[in-house]
């Protein structure tokens, strides 16, 4: 008998999976995402290059600008969503909140700020794309608060209401340390290969190139 109840709770599980996993890849693809003239990149110094960003202008064939704040936190980067929405993109890729996340209520305060910004944009008729909190584990002040990251990102995944979500995991290891080949030296910037490859998957999961 116990047996049979274990078989079931696992199909029961494996059904759940299933769904969740069918919702995300269900999200109705816009037209600011299918056939995007302009886009904008908003988040903080992993953006301020500008590089994944036209990285990923290239791949689809339009303008793109980048609006990057370096070292600032999901609220500061939040405040410059009216400079993004004057500049009248399709859609805003987003990628912003690893410099919270180093502390006790940073997943609260990163989905709480990701929140405003998502809706703001939104509100405003413009497709955003969510990226991931990238792979940061090997960055000396993730210690301790690498719970924070899968929090983040489980709820971009599953809850966040956006149009595309743009996982992050291939860029790192099993621990969520960025992959050396990616690593501009310090565990949390990507060089330029990492960039290219983060504009890969951005141009592939968020637009379907």
């Amino acid at each position: 008998m116990r047996d049979e109840t274990q078989a079931l709770l696992y199909v029961i599980a494996a059904g759940a999976l299933f769904l969740v996993a069918a919702k995300v890849l269900a999200r109705p693809r816009s037209a600011g995402l299918r056939h995007p003239s302009r886009i904008a990149c908003l988040g903080d110094s992993l953006t301020a290059a500008g590089l994944y960003c036209g990285d990923v202008a290239g791949m689809l064939g339009c303008e793109a600008k980048a609006f990057g704040y370096s070292s600032q936190g999901v609220g500061v980067v939040g405040a410059h969503v009216d400079d993004v929405i004057e500049w009248q993109p399709d859609a805003v890729v987003v990628l912003a909140g690893v410099n919270d996340l180093p502390s006790s209520n940073g997943a609260k305060a990163v989905i709480a700020g990701l929140t405003d910004i998502y809706s703001a944009l939104k509100e405003r008729g413009i497709a955003v794309v969510a990226v991931e909190i990238t792979p940061w584990h090997g960055y000396s002040r993730a210690v301790g608060f690498e719970g924070n990251t899968e929090t983040v990102n489980r709820w971009i995944r599953h809850t966040a209401n956006v149009d595309a979500v743009v996982r992050t995991a291939s860029l790192g290891d099993a621990q969520y340390r960025l992959l050396k080949k990616y690593d501009a030296g310090d565990g949390l910037h990507l060089d330029r290969e990492g960039q290219a490859a983060l504009a890969e998957l951005i141009a592939r999961q968020g637009f379907g190139r």
